[in-house]
């Protein structure tokens, strides 16, 4: 019924990438709960009207409903419907539910199950005392964390071959800037490197810069540490 891929969806699942069987089932289970919880009690707002007046745009909405309140004041369902759906309700408990829904969360995010015993066997009591406080650290959503760092390459390295050459060339002229170093590549190397990849020797050249930086500042401590340990 209030199917928002935005509002909804996006929010309880992330933007991350999800494939294969295992994934798919754990999906099926989040939308068990989720589809309840948020039919039967989240209530949203609808438009009841909208008047133009000159410049401005007024409008009035509805009082705020649950879905599921919705179809039972309607009158265009049925009452045997509209039993089934009584019925359904009275059974769900909305504690149980958000629980459930962090559990399977918890699932996405980590790839365990092992882990979750722990959340299941939770008392209601427990699960609403962390409720008052998660707020201050933040994104509560487990499948918002953020993802670790890509630590692989999708296509080959272009300066591979002349990596050498490339730290040669640091080492001996530090301030050469990456177009120059790139120009007698080219030079070196014709036909072998194209316009676009001075973007990547940009890279290379800022992580060579990082690291000579990050020695020198060791280097500076360890002499300090001399200097103070002698003076001692």
């Amino acid at each position: 019924m209030e199917q928002k891929n935005g509002a909804i969806v996006r929010k309880l699942i992330g933007y991350g990438r999800l494939s294969g069987i295992a994934d798919a089932e754990k999906l099926a289970r989040l939308y068990e709960f989720s589809r309840f919880y948020v039919n039967c009690f989240q209530p949203s707002f609808k438009l009841k009207s909208k008047v133009r007046m000159g410049a401005r745009v007024v409008k009035t909405y509805h009082p705020p409903l649950t879905p599921y309140e919705r179809v039972v004041r309607s009158l265009r369902v049925p009452q045997s419907g509209k039993q089934q759906l009584q019925a359904i309700f009275a059974k769900l408990d909305p504690i149980a539910l958000i629980r459930n829904i962090r559990c399977v969360q918890e699932e996405l995010a980590v790839g365990k199950t092992a882990e979750l015993d722990q959340l299941r066997s939770e008392s209601a009591e427990s699960f609403l005392r962390k409720l008052r406080t998660v707020w201050q650290l933040g994104e509560v959503r487990p499948t918002h964390r953020k993802q670790a760092a890509r630590c692989w390459r999708t296509r080959p390295d272009p300066f591979e071959n002349v990596r050498s050459r490339i730290q040669e060339q640091l080492e001996l002229t530090p301030d050469i800037t990456p177009k120059e170093l790139f120009r007698q590549l080219r030079e070196e190397h014709p036909g072998y490197f194209s316009d676009g990849q001075i973007r990547t020797l940009r890279r290379r050249v800022k992580e060579w810069r990082t690291q000579m930086a990050k020695r020198l500042i060791l280097s500076a401590n360890d002499i300090c540490t001399e200097i103070a340990s002698s003076r001692n």
